[in-house]
C-alpha cells in the first residue's frame, strides 16, 4: 500500500507544480508517478515510508505558500 500511496503523493505534488515549458520533459513528469510506484515498490518499506511523508509535507507546504500568495492578491484587489 506504501508504493501506491507514494505514487499518488507524487502525482498530487507534480500537479502543484508549474508545468515545464518543454513538452518532452512534460511528458515524463506526466508518467513518473507511474514509474516511480512500481520501481520503488522493491525498495525497503522505511525508504518509501519515508519519501511518502516527504511528499505529502511538500504538498502542504506548497498548498500554504500557493494560498499565501492568493490571499495576498486579493487583498491588493
Amino acid at each position: 500500500i506504501w508504493p501506491i500511496l507514494m505514487g499518488v503523493t507524487i502525482f498530487i505534488q507534480m500537479s502543484l507544480t508549474p508545468p515545464p515549458p518543454d513538452p518532452v520533459q512534460a511528458k515524463i513528469f506526466k508518467y513518473m508517478p507511474v514509474m516511480f510506484t512500481f520501481l520503488l515498490a522493491t525498495f525497503p518499506a522505511g525508504l518509501v515510508v519515508y519519501w511518502t511523508w516527504n511528499n505529502i509535507l511538500t504538498i502542504a507546504q506548497q498548498w500554504y505558500i500557493m494560498r499565501g500568495v492568493r490571499l495576498e492578491k486579493q487583498a491588493r484587489g
